[in-house]
This record gives structure tokens, sequence and C-alpha cells, in this order.
């Protein structure tokens, strides 16, 4: 009787480590949610959601909303989502953008300053195509199969699943660049996924530029403006930094005044928009 006993014990032990060997670890779900409470004072007209915050400043209206994964597969194309993490996909935090220039300029993004900032101090950048094309390398797919046609077998290639989430990546991504007035675009801003103990998150749109009309093109070769590199980035604004990133974004800033420089335009303002959200990380 007591070998019984000691017997079902030992199997009631076994069977109960097997049903968690077998459960594995536990499921992470990550919570993004606004936070309003902390709304800057020259921010006007805020309109929040479940996921999303949308502010006008200045006659710029940005909306952002964060992408779970129930909304990833939602929006997700049939061919191949690149953004949600499969057997090898990458690990990512998404939100979808959209920016409505209300003005009477055109006005300028550049991807470089858009950073997600975490309560540790960690800033994440936001991911480019270029990125999302070593995450998915494989364009084609070979395969042998037989031919009844020529009575052998023949090799045969097609777009593999990388070929089509690379090709949803590349029509989705928020692009950046010039954005004409009273005009709307929008697109995916990914960035590397955050740190499960960053509680607070804040998605910075440094210097949106906004700009103003000088002269054509063709007027910018004719009268020489860009004979001297000094001429093309006098507007440019370096600032002094220890931070790589920060240094890299002015660099990218004196190459942006480059740009629309060269095609009759020059910065008269900058524009910053912070959108602030909470994390929960929930284990199930």
């Amino acid at each position: 009787m007591k070998q019984t006993v000691i017997f079902g014990i030992l199997m009631f032990i076994i069977i109960g480590l097997g049903f968690f060997a077998c459960k594995g670890p536990p499921m992470i779900m990550r919570e993004l949610t606004p936070v309003t409470n902390e709304i800057l004072t020259d921010y006007s007209n805020v309109v929040h959601g479940c996921n999303v915050l949308s502010y006008i400043k200045d006659d710029i209206r940005i909306t952002i909303e964060y992408l779970d994964k129930r909304a990833l597969i939602h929006r997700a194309a049939a061919t191949g989502n690149p953004y949600s993490a499969g057997l090898r996909g990458p690990l990512l935090t998404v939100f979808r953008l959209q920016v409505h220039n209300n003005k009477n300029e055109h006005i300028s993004m550049q991807l470089s300053n858009i950073v997600l900032l975490e309560s540790n101090g960690k800033k994440l950048p936001v991911l480019t195509y270029e990125k999302f094309k070593q995450f998915y390398p494989n364009t084609m797919e070979y395969s042998v199969e037989y031919s009844f046609i020529e009575d052998r077998e023949v090799s045969v290639q097609k777009y593999s699943d990388d070929y089509y989430k690379r090709k949803e990546a590349k029509q989705t991504l928020f692009k950046g660049g010039v954005i004409y007035p009273h005009t709307t675009v929008d697109g995916i801003l990914a960035f590397p996924r955050v740190s499960e103990n960053a509680l607070e998150l804040e998605v910075l749109i440094s210097d949106i530029f906004v700009l103003q009309k000088m002269f054509t093109e063709q007027e910018f070769y004719e009268e020489g403006i860009g004979a001297d590199n000094t001429a093309l980035t006098r507007d440019a604004s370096p600032v002094e930094s220890e931070s790589t990133v920060e240094q890299t974004n002015t660099t990218a800033d004196a190459e942006h005044n480059t740009a629309v420089r060269k095609k009759g335009y020059r910065t008269v303002d900058t524009i910053e928009f912070v959108f602030p959200f909470k994390q929960k990380v929930l284990r199930k």
C-alpha cells in the first residue's frame, strides 16, 4: 500500500513537470498606451484613443498610433507581413504615422530626426528599408520539378516570402522628405523592440523643417549659388554634442539644407513633436 502511494506521488510530479515543460516559456504581451496628462501647452486640438495620439502644432497635425500584434496581423498584406515576428522575423516596436501639412509652406521631415526614447535613456533609431533588406535577404527560391512537356526534371525559380515582405516594407514604411502644403502623408515607423524595463517611452520627432521658396533650381545653377560648399550649408545649425547619434543628425541636417537649397528653398523654422507612451508588460 505504501509503495502504491509513493508511486502515485511520483507519477503526479512527473506528469506536472511534463505539463509545464510542454507549455514552454510564458508568452510576453506588451501594451503601449498614450499619456495625455503630460501634453505640452503649445499643442492644440489633442485627440487620443486606445493606442492613438494626435496633436496640432503650427498648422501641422501629426497622428501616431501604436500597432500591437493584433493590429499588425489585421493590416498585413496577404503575401507577407514584414513587421510581425515569425520563426526568424525581427522583434520590432511599430507605429503608424500620419502627417497633415496645413501650412502654406512646404515642410521636410528626415528619418534621422525621429527616435524612440526609453525611460532608461536608450535611444532607438527608425529602421529604414535598407535594414529590412537585411532582415529578408533571400528574394528568390529555387526548386526542381518534373516537366511533362520536356519529359525531364527542370529547375524552377519563384519569388520567396522574403521578396513579398520586402515589397510590403518598401510600400508602407514612412519615407520622410518634403511634404507639400495642404497634403497628408502616412507610413509605418518601425523601431527595434523596446526593453521590458522601459515603463515610459517617447516618440520624438525633432527638427521638422519649414521651407520657404527662394529661387528655382535653374536660378540656383545660373547664379552660381552652389559654387562653394559654405553657401550651400550656411542655413545649417550644427549642434555641439558628444553623442554619436546627435553628431550624425547634425550631419544629416547639413545635408538636408544643402539638398533643399538646390531645390530653391531655405529653412525658416523648425518644429518638434513629442508623443509620450507608457508600457505594460504582461506574461501569460
